[in-house]
């Protein structure tokens, strides 16, 4: 039985396979591993915070990462590949030469 199950993938397996890339997928478990990093250390850093200043620092801390956050977000250019060449655009005569 236990081979059985080991040689078949879930449906839902199936379709992540299917329907990602493996930049997107590389990028996914980055981003994982950065967020459970920060959950992570996040909480200890902000006791730290708070027990050398105040509670309200940890606030401020935490809308100034927010905001260098959005800010960096903001500024990312999102890179489209080019679409896949095909035999009729290849045969096709360019516009202006």
């Amino acid at each position: 039985m236990s081979a059985y199950l080991a040689d078949r993938q879930a449906p839902v397996t199936q379709v992540v396979l299917i329907w990602t890339s493996l930049g997107l997928a590389a990028m996914a478990a980055a981003f994982t591993m950065l967020f459970a990093a920060g959950q992570t250390v996040g909480p200890w850093v902000a006791g730290i915070l708070a027990d050398h200043t105040s509670t309200e620092a940890t606030l401020v801390w935490t809308a100034v990462l927010c905001a260098v956050a959005a800010m960096i977000a903001a500024t990312v250019r999102r890179r489209h590949p080019a679409p896949p060449a095909t035999a009729r655009d290849s045969a096709s005569p360019r516009r202006g030469a």
